[in-house]
């Protein structure tokens, strides 16, 4: 018994002895990764806590606010990050902001539509058509084949009673994109205006191809039909 005590004794001395600067190295490193592990565990808690359990945090807009910041500070030319910002200030009625944040993003892509778009839904939001107007141009010349530019042209021409010119943007927007209810809706509304009652007619019927329980089209149906009656 007490020679095996002593062989053991002696294999733990060896193995002791035994350690070269590989393993003390490796030994380290391991150490540190996982100190690293912890650390990133520990910001991600924070993080989280901050953005979501955070009481001075009222509203999902600010929490949008301080995590599209953080994704521009890594990320500076992340243009979505940019256009997500910028709704967040939006949508807490900072109006000034969420357009510097806008311009900063079409000076890092200038050839990218939606930073101008945006603009122009903000300015048109807030009653400002001539502003809303000169972005919504700007837009459709560098991306001629998208819908909501030539859609909101259409709404401020339709709204500032210029009915042709109106009609022509939304017959734009539906030749990009034909399934959109709202456009055969508004289209439908100007040639109504315009007292072409027939094709008024078909475009609040294709309204309903797309968004069936539209009471605007619905209304507008009967309302025609009545009056063709009445004549």
């Amino acid at each position: 018994m007490f020679i095996y005590q002593n062989r053991r004794l002696k294999k733990m001395k060896d193995s002791k002895k035994n350690y070269t600067p590989l393993d003390i190295y490796e030994r380290w490193m391991i150490r540190t990764i996982l100190v690293f592990f912890l650390l990133i565990v520990a910001l991600a808690e924070l993080i989280l806590y901050f953005l979501y359990l955070n009481p001075r945090i009222t509203s999902g807009a600010e929490r949008d606010y301080y995590f599209f910041s953080r994704v521009i500070e890594e990320d500076p030319e992340n243009i979505q990050a940019y256009l997500a910002l910028a709704e967040a200030y939006y949508k807490m009625k900072k109006y000034d902001k969420a357009i510097s944040v806008l311009e900063e993003a079409e000076k890092i892509s200038a050839l990218d539509f939606r930073p101008i778009f945006e603009k122009g839904r903000i300015f048109y939001e807030l009653g400002k058509k001539t502003e809303s107007k000169v972005e919504f141009e700007k837009a459709l010349k560098i991306s001629p084949g998208s819908f909501l530019p030539a859609y909101y042209m259409g709404k401020i021409y339709f709204e500032s009673k210029r009915y042709p010119v109106a009609a022509f943007y939304f017959r734009k927007a539906l030749e990009i994109d034909s399934t959109s209810g709202d456009a055969h809706y508004m289209l439908g509304a100007t040639y109504e205006k315009m007292g072409l009652h027939l094709a008024a007619m078909d475009e609040y019927r294709e309204t309903l191809k797309y968004l069936p329980d539209d009471r605007r089209a619905q209304k507008a149906l009967k309302r025609l039909g009545k009056d063709d009656n009445d004549k």
